[in-house]
């Protein structure tokens, strides 16, 4: 009996090639062994170099790119207008020679209107600040 055991298992572990009718090819099975290679040390030379635990494993330092300077607008101031409540800066842009009238928080390209002043209006954009003064811009 265990030698009828014994060939039993000898051969269904291997499974010879089907016949699956003309003009078809043969189907095959694999045998997966009961124990595999173990991998190549240099699988894991990465692993070991930093290993995944350690305090000095640290991921990469990105550092944001500095923004650059904006352009300061090319405009000038023609005129300013003061009441109990409203303030307006009449602005020509000296590139379209569009004028236009300009209240604090309105945009001049990419600049915000601060401050409309007695004598000047106050620009900013980003971490920068230009005054631009009555008559006397660009």
């Amino acid at each position: 009996m265990a030698v009828g055991l014994w060939f039993i298992w000898q051969h269904g572990r291997e499974t010879p090639a089907v016949d699956t009718g003309p003009g078809q090819q043969p189907l095959r099975t694999i045998t997966i062994p009961d124990e595999p290679d173990p991998p190549e040390a240099e699988t894991y030379a990465v692993i070991l170099e930093r290993p995944l635990f350690s305090p000095q494993r640290r991921p990469p330092v990105i550092v944001p790119p500095e923004p650059q300077p904006t352009a300061p607008p090319r405009i000038h101031l023609s005129a300013i207008t003061i009441s109990n409540s409203v303030r307006v800066a009449v602005v020509r842009d000296l590139d379209s020679r569009q004028t236009r009238h300009v209240r604090e928080g309105d945009k001049v390209g990419d600049w915000v209107v601060e401050n409309v002043g007695r004598n000047s209006v106050i620009l900013t954009a980003q971490d920068q600040r230009i005054t631009i003064p009555l008559f006397g811009g660009e």
